[in-house]
């Protein structure tokens, strides 16, 4: 993704020629056959494909002043984001990484290789946490600390004061052990208070996994939802009445999300959600993959009313610094940062007069 440029600013370089002759009928384009584009929206099925990516991507470079790359997992920081992320250096615009939905995997001190060379090649990369901006200062990368963002219309004014209960759960694709882990501590639940019910949102593909708990033993009692079906999620936030975090995958902004419709917060302890939430403050913390301790903690809130109103109006607490109404201004700020730092550019050459462009530097504090 390409941050738009000053008015002006869109022209044929000499560079883009020197690039386009480059990636005319080069062999290791093969090495660039089916991986993921830097946005992870679509895929380069072989290197034709892979060709007409970069050389769309060199044809958008001129006319702007910063290059923003959103990475969404570890599997998306390929070959082809690197070459991109050389293209970019090569045309001497600054690189912005932005890392908000890999925070989990960004506290480990040992990082990706090939996030190593993506962050070498960038002039500042946007993280959601403290910890993981205090991690990759530590290894030496230049850092801005922006937090998710959470649509205003995504809040409601209600504000929970005790528990039913209705678990509202997000699952991740796939993922077995978060799904066992959820319907044990269901029917542990459901043995003191048998009115129980749990909506698990998640991948169509999981739908038959979820019904076939269901019928296992759980009496009743569990609803599945689509990810893909907004409006139904957004019933599910204003109807239920607690919220779990079940595993490292559920995500921050799931959890956000539940804050800003004011429901109550389980998280598991290994979320990856270290100073966001804290516990018996603007949640509850449960250890991961531990039905009974996760139980224990739902049937605290159902017999604890006072626990839970304080819960929900600390969770939306939480939630309103993650308005996008004032996360937004955090974006303007990071990207007037770079733009501040990026010199006067000489008069373009005209493709006539063959001169030598020498490789240039992004701009960066590292």
């Amino acid at each position: 993704m390409v941050a738009s440029g000053r008015p002006g600013s869109a022209c044929i370089t000499e560079q883009q020629t020197l690039l386009e002759d480059f990636l005319i009928n080069r062999s290791w384009l093969q090495t660039l056959g089916q991986l993921p584009d830097a946005q992870g929206n679509n895929r380069a099925t072989g290197p034709l494909a892979a060709l007409d990516l970069l050389r769309r991507f060199v044809r958008s470079l001129p006319g702007c002043d910063i290059v923003h790359y959103h990475l969404s997992e570890p599997g998306l920081w390929t070959l082809l984001v690197v070459v991109q992320a050389l293209i970019a250096r090569f045309f001497g615009k600054p690189l912005l990484v932005d890392l908000r939905d890999c925070v989990d995997r960004l506290d480990d001190e040992n990082l990706p290789i090939t996030l190593r060379m993506i962050l070498a090649l960038s002039a500042i990369a946007v993280v959601p946490s403290e910890q993981a901006a205090a991690n990759l200062t530590r290894n030496g990368y230049s850092v801005h600390l922006i937090p998710e963002a959470i649509a205003d219309g995504a809040f409601s004014g209600r504000l929970i004061n005790s528990v039913q209960p209705g678990i509202l759960t997000t699952l991740p694709p796939g993922d077995q052990a978060a799904l066992g882990c959820l319907t044990k501590a269901f029917r542990l639940v459901k043995e003191k208070y048998p009115r129980t019910e749990m909506t698990i949102i998640g991948d169509d593909r999981d739908r038959e996994d979820c019904l076939r708990t269901r019928n296992g033993g759980t009496a009743g009692g569990v609803t599945f939802v689509s990810v893909g079906d907004n409006s139904e999620a957004q019933r599910c936030y204003s109807q239920c009445d607690l919220y779990v975090s079940p595993c490292p995958e559920t995500g921050r902004r799931s959890t956000l999300r539940a804050m800003a419709a004011g429901l109550p917060v389980l998280a598991a302890a290994d979320c990856g959600q270290t100073g966001f939430i804290n516990d018996r403050c603007n949640g509850l913390i449960f250890r991961w993959n531990d039905p009974g301790a996760l139980a224990d903690r739902v049937i605290e809130m159902i017999e604890t009313p006072e626990l839970v109103a304080e819960l929900s109006a600390m969770g939306r607490a939480t939630a309103d610094a993650h308005r996008w109404s004032k996360v937004s201004r955090r974006w303007m700020d990071c990207y007037h940062r770079l733009l501040s730092a990026i010199p006067v550019r000489a008069a373009v050459p005209r493709r006539d007069q063959r001169v030598s462009v020498p490789l240039q530097t992004p701009i960066s504090s590292k």
